[in-house]
This record gives C-alpha cells, sequence and structure tokens, in this order.
C-alpha cells in the first residue's frame, strides 16, 4: 500500500502539472483510476490477510507523502536540468531526449512518423 501511495501521489502530480494540452476530462479520469486501482490493491492487502486495514492506511499515507515530496524533489532539481542533460553522450547512447518543450508528445511522434512514411 505504501508503493501505491507513492504512486498515486506521484502520477497525480505529473498529470496535474506537467502534462499539458490535454482535456481536464482525461486528466480527472486518470486520477480516479489511480484512486480506484490504489483502493483495490489496498483492499486486497486486508482481505488477504497480508496487512492490517491499520497497516494498510498508515502505509498509503507514507506512501503519499513520500511520492508529494518526490515531486517537489523532482521539479526543483531534476525537470529543469534535464534539457541540459540530455545532450550529455550517455543520454545520446541511450537514445534519451528531451520533450519537455513539447505540449503533447503522443501527437508529436505520430506526426513525425506520418511525416517520415509519406517520404519513404
Amino acid at each position: 500500500s505504501q508503493f501505491m501511495g507513492f504512486y498515486t501521489s506521484f502520477a497525480s502530480a505529473v498529470l496535474l502539472f506537467r502534462v499539458r494540452n490535454t482535456l481536464p476530462l482525461w486528466k480527472v479520469g486518470a486520477i480516479g483510476f489511480n484512486i480506484a486501482l490504489s483502493a483495490a490493491v489496498c483492499y486486497g492487502r486486508v482481505e488477504l490477510g497480508f496487512h492490517t486495514p491499520d497497516q494498510v492506511v498508515v502505509g498509503f499515507g507514507v506512501g503519499l507523502v513520500a511520492g508529494a515530496a518526490y515531486y517537489a524533489l523532482c521539479s526543483k532539481f531534476l525537470f529543469p536540468s534535464f534539457p541540459k542533460a540530455s545532450r550529455w553522450g550517455i543520454f545520446k547512447m541511450l537514445c534519451m531526449r528531451d520533450g519537455s518543450g513539447v505540449d503533447n508528445t503522443i501527437q508529436f511522434e505520430y506526426d513525425q512518423y506520418q511525416k517520415e512514411s509519406k517520404r519513404r
């Protein structure tokens, strides 16, 4: 349940603050799905006898706080430095790229594939 709290908190923060050019309804739906998935996992931990309800609640709470803190650290240090770091040799070797300047990465990649397929 601690991981599910972490995941829910971090994924929700990314959806709310970093994902651009997306309908708010999609964001709400994705966050709702994450919450439902977390609730199902937490319920399963209790139902299967792996944890008590108190353990699950405390673990989920610790995960929520840790996920929010990790997002805050990433947004302060990691996210801003990524464009510069993406020019390092190791990033090129691993084919990592900086997409922070692209509002909708999926649409951008789709458009690029379409252009390339027409070119061939």
